[in-house]
């Protein structure tokens, strides 16, 4: 919520002038006046990999190298949809 109050002290517009993503914002976020556009990563799965990754390498195993995970955008007011810069 700091990004929109220091857009907004200065005189930015958003999402007009600048678009604004939190990451895995909790409910604040959601709060009036502007619901915040959010990526949300699967923090629950992050966590049982990097358990499993741990494990292995207890028992001499290498885990992956690369592990890619899903990002999910809730779009919210902060944001408009992508089209040509002006």
């Amino acid at each position: 919520m700091g990004g929109i109050a220091a857009c907004e002290m200065i005189g930015l517009a958003i999402p007009d002038q600048i678009g604004l993503v939190g990451f895995n914002v909790f409910d604040i976020g959601a709060a009036p006046p502007r619901k915040l556009t959010t990526a949300y990563s699967p923090r629950w799965n992050i966590g049982v990999q990097a358990a499993r990754n741990l494990i292995a390498r207890i028992n001499g195993v290498s885990p992956p190298a690369v592990i890619k995970f899903s990002i999910t955008i809730r779009p919210g007011g902060t944001t408009r949809a992508p089209g040509r810069w002006e």
